[in-house]
């Protein structure tokens, strides 16, 4: 039996995860039942649109691309493989995919609870993609940007690695909001809810199923492990 300090340190994740999802859900009911928020956003939005250039284009059509429902898809199953392989174990690429599955699953509920309408308008002005037929709270491209970055740290040992890549993660989801943004494609407040959402439930998710273990060779030479929720 785990101690109890344990126990409520085991928990603490799940409930911090608990208590943003319901600020984020609240936040966006507000949003949604109140337009005139969603205009105001869309001023700043077109203020930011001015500020183009063809390099910029280009970065936001690529994350576009890349952090699509497919992209993603093939990135999150590659970290799976990747959990897998060095876990030697098929459960390890398992818990890999419900550490990251499980956060996507509740933001495809939160999506389709608060319903809220893209920035049409904002999107047709710029032209430069084509507006999704989803739901514009909160944003997918973000969160599945936010969930293949906190991947890679889950497959990454502690130091001065995990550090680097922690300010990769965080520049490239900054990037990727930007570019729903600059697009015309969400709200700031789309992508905000992401950033908010996605890592209290990776956290909460993993401390629910475990951590993908980093290498086999830990468990070969006797290395204490980390004690698991049964």
């Amino acid at each position: 039996m785990p101690a109890p300090s344990a126990r409520r340190l085991r928990a603490a994740p799940p409930l911090v995860a608990l208590a943003v999802l319901v600020a984020v859900v609240v936040v966006g009911l507000v949003l949604a039942a109140h337009p005139r928020i969603g205009i105001s956003e869309q001023e700043g939005m077109r203020a930011l649109a001015r500020v183009h250039a063809p390099a910029l284009d280009a970065l936001a059509r690529g994350a576009d691309r890349v952090f699509d429902t497919i992209g993603s898809a093939i990135l999150m199953l590659a970290l799976a493989a990747v959990a897998g392989l060095r876990g030697r174990s098929v459960a390890e690429a398992v818990r890999m995919l419900r550490c990251l599955g499980a956060p996507w699953l509740v933001y495809q509920g939160v999506k389709l609870l608060v319903a809220r309408p893209r920035p049409a308008a904002v999107a047709a002005e710029r032209g430069l993609v084509e507006l999704p037929g989803t739901f514009s709270f909160p944003s997918g491209h973000t969160m599945c940007a936010a969930l293949v970055m906190a991947g890679l740290v889950l497959l990454t040992g502690r130091g001065a690695r995990r550090i680097v890549l922690v300010v990769l993660g965080a520049a490239v989801v900054l990037t990727v909001a930007w570019s729903r943004v600059y697009l015309g494609v969400h709200h700031p407040s789309d992508v905000l809810a992401s950033m908010a959402l996605a890592p209290a439930l990776v956290a909460a998710s993993t401390a629910l199923v475990g951590r993908p273990r980093v290498s086999a060779s830990r468990r070969a030479r006797g290395a204490p492990q980390a004690s698991r929720p049964r």
